[in-house]
């Protein structure tokens, strides 16, 4: 595939996922939110929960176009062009062999 992104891999850790899907060791159930129905009310807070979880991305995550002045290297546009490296990828000596993109571990106590 050349030249289509169909979408944008994000790598982070629990911090963020946490936010959106909560402690899976606690039971979580549907709410209602006053007026509206059961679905409309676990869309809204889905919506919310998503909303939250992209804006402290967005607040830290480098992109060329989006975001030149983020800090950490988070995204990627997938799929990648056939036989070449992400266009994320600036500097062909920090992706691993026969690779398309790398993600480097910055923070060995909490890698991303």
């Amino acid at each position: 595939m050349n030249g289509t992104t169909l979408a944008t891999l994000v790598l982070v850790d629990s911090e963020f996922i946490i936010g959106l899907y909560g402690n899976a060791t606690e039971p979580v159930g549907p709410q209602n939110v006053s007026g509206l129905s059961l679905t409309e009310s676990a869309w809204l807070i889905e919506t919310e929960r998503c909303r939250r979880m992209f804006a402290m991305i967005d607040a830290i995550a480098w992109h060329r176009t989006c975001a030149p002045n983020g800090q950490l290297d988070l995204l990627r546009a997938v799929p990648c062009p056939t036989s070449h490296l992400c266009a994320e990828e600036d500097n062909a000596d920090r992706v691993i062999g026969r690779s398309q993109f790398t993600y480097t571990v910055q923070d060995l106590r909490q890698p991303r």
